[in-house]
């Protein structure tokens, strides 16, 4: 059996699924007719921009996470929160699940963090006691 690439790290794996996050979730969007407001292009450069980013971090820091660390918890809440967003666009039962997962998705990796954190902090905690359950690289 073959080993893994050398050019597979837990950052080319976080950029890859970063992006590809991102280009999914713009495209969601954008086939949906969410579009930005004003037409000013410096309104409209920081509100792509700052929604970008956040979908980008929604889905590179909990892949890192769990590459480098081997945290699951952050890509459970990351998948969770996507899924739910999916499952209100599909049922309607939100005016506009798209554009709001766009406008929040920033806060939301902080949630992300907090839940990484907590595992990580969970997991030191127990390989301290029991030499069990610590924190080691997936790739």
């Amino acid at each position: 059996m073959r080993g893994l690439p050398a050019s597979l790290t837990p950052r080319t794996v976080a950029v890859a699924g970063g992006v590809a996050h991102l280009v999914a979730v713009f495209a969601w969007a954008w086939t949906s007719g969410v579009s930005v407001g004003p037409s000013d292009p410096l309104v409209i450069a920081v509100s792509v921009g700052y929604a970008g980013l956040g979908v980008f971090l929604l889905a590179a820091l909990p892949l890192y996470l769990l590459a480098r660390l081997s945290l699951v918890t952050p890509i459970v809440i990351a998948l969770w929160i996507a899924g739910e967003t999916v499952v209100q666009w599909l049922l309607g039962t939100h005016l506009h699940p798209i554009s709001s997962y766009l406008t929040v998705s920033p806060l939301l990796v902080g949630v992300v963090l907090a839940v990484g954190i907590t595992e990580a902090l969970s997991r030191y905690g127990a390989e301290r006691v029991s030499g069990r359950l610590g924190l080691g690289r997936l790739v």
